[in-house]
């Protein structure tokens, strides 16, 4: 009987340490799941059959090898503009500002990828992927040099700087770049060196090392003493400054971090799919990586999941509008709804609390049973 009781505590403890390391990551699933049913109730409301909108979301992004690579394709940036929020946050700035660094890095990319020519693919193509990251960069690092000399609002700054380089790059495109013979506001096409090969249909190596990068943000983070540091910084400034952390220093390499960050999703996205920079070709890249970084629970390594989701979300939704003439605008309500919900702890933790009570329910008919069968 000391035995069986024995092992009884064993199999509490386990589930106790199983629930403690799962909290979180059920936190962010209960609130996903809440946003699906809440978006499945607006659907219903407004006249639309859930199931089928749902059933086309599925079609349209993993229905087929096609769908299936489109979903990929529409998570490589958003993977990146997510992780250059996690990297921002961790450090204590909130970067609104990831649309224009993304603008800023596309232009970049662009006019390296069209004026320097006569090199070989294998220099073009760091080329330009590292002129695009140093000048994302610079665009972040503004914003945090502000904030630590002057004590700028960090988030009106960002915004400021997305009005100031969106409307920039657009006259840019319109007027003194606007390839010739174009109907709309484009560069010319940039050369074939500077082109990202093709995994395997339209899908880019940009999407691998859209894979890579949080892998490298997560091991800085996690072995470094610069991640370290920022993240000492990002939790406590006070903390930072009595253990002698230059507190200034890290949260503008941090923010220069995130800019380049943001600036390689715009460079992937003309090097590996438009060829030239378009204006206004981001459907808001950048705002829609504050939506995977909250879902990822501002993890590095889980921007790669959340950032497949909503890119999964974002290439469904077409089917969903072609075929059930249901707006693509319920997608981007759903990954409103998310950043409410995640956003929103009481309320995970509310249902996390009532799974609780149900998860000790089912353990003591688990004892009981165990018990019965010791007698």
């Amino acid at each position: 009987m000391a035995s069986l009781t024995a092992d009884t505590n064993k199999f509490k403890d386990f589930l106790s340490a199983f629930y403690s390391r799962a909290k979180k990551p059920l936190y962010l699933l209960m609130s996903l799941t809440l946003a699906l049913l809440l978006g499945a109730l607006l659907l219903y409301a407004t006249g639309h059959d859930p199931g089928t909108a749902f059933r086309m979301i599925l079609r349209g992004s993993l229905g087929n090898r096609t769908a299936f690579l489109n979903s990929l394709s529409q998570a490589t940036p958003i993977i990146l503009t997510g992780l250059a929020f996690v990297v921002a946050l961790k450090s204590g700035i909130v970067n609104i500002g990831a649309e224009g660094q993304l603008y800023v890095g596309a232009m970049t990319a662009a006019l390296v990828g069209h004026y320097v020519s006569g090199l070989p693919g294998f220099i073009h193509i760091p080329l330009a992927i590292l002129a695009a990251c140093v000048t994302g960069g610079l665009a972040g690092a503004l914003i945090a040099f502000l904030k630590v000399k002057f004590g700028a609002h960090a988030v009106i700054t960002a915004i400021m700087l997305n009005h100031i380089i969106i409307n920039f790059t657009s006259y840019l495109v319109n007027f003194p770049l606007l390839a010739e013979g174009a109907m709309f506001g484009s560069t010319e096409r940039i050369q074939t060196t500077a082109r990202l090969p093709f995994l395997t249909g339209r899908l880019s190596i940009g999407f691998l090392v859209a894979l890579v990068v949080p892998i490298l943000i997560w091991f800085m983070f996690r072995f470094t003493q610069t991640g370290f540091e920022m993240q000492v910084t990002g939790k406590s400034l006070d903390a930072a400054n009595t253990a002698g952390i230059r507190s200034g220093k890290r949260m503008i390499q941090a923010l220069f971090i995130s800019g380049a960050i943001a600036g390689l999703a715009g460079a992937i996205e003309i090097m590996g799919s438009l060829h030239r920079f378009m204006d206004r070709f981001s459907p808001g890249y950048g705002f829609d990586g504050i939506a995977v970084a909250f879902l990822s629970g501002v993890n590095a390594l889980g921007v790669i999941l959340s950032g497949i989701f909503f890119g999964a979300l974002t290439a469904g939704s077409v089917e969903m509008d072609m075929f059930a003439r249901i707006p693509v605008d319920f997608a981007m309500v759903i990954q409103a709804i998310v950043i409410m919900l995640v956003a929103t702890p009481r309320l995970a933790e509310y249902m996390a609390t009532k799974f609780g009570v149900a998860r000790r329910n089912l353990f003591g008919l688990v004892k009981n049973k165990i018990l019965r069968r010791g007698n």
